[in-house]
């Protein structure tokens, strides 16, 4: 998406055969460690920002925007991506955790 608001390189969303990714992710979580809930509670409350933000600028031209607007627009990706794989290492420590125990 920074590539998308600099340079307007057009998007090219990856195809998925199956259940999506988060979908998966979400009925593993909650059929076989449901210890887990909490923190991918946690993990999506911070997804859906992100994946709201992509979802609205993925159809957007940036061309006529300015150098500050664009670096404004990217520091917002860059921080909920950071908000986002805090909870991703968030779940992972909770399932090491669960590992050990």
């Amino acid at each position: 998406m920074i590539s998308k608001v600099h340079f307007n390189t057009p998007h090219t969303p990856k195809e998925y055969s199956g259940i999506p990714p988060l979908i998966k992710l979400d009925m593993v979580i909650h059929m076989y460690f449901p210890g887990l809930v909490e923190a991918h509670k946690k993990f999506v409350s911070l997804a859906e920002p992100f994946g709201a933000k992509w979802a609205e600028n993925i159809s957007t031209s940036f061309s006529g925007e300015t150098i500050e607007v664009k670096q404004k627009i990217c520091g917002e990706y860059t921080r909920l991506f950071k908000e986002m794989n805090s909870g991703i290492s968030n779940l992972q420590q909770h399932l090491a955790a669960m590992a050990k125990a």
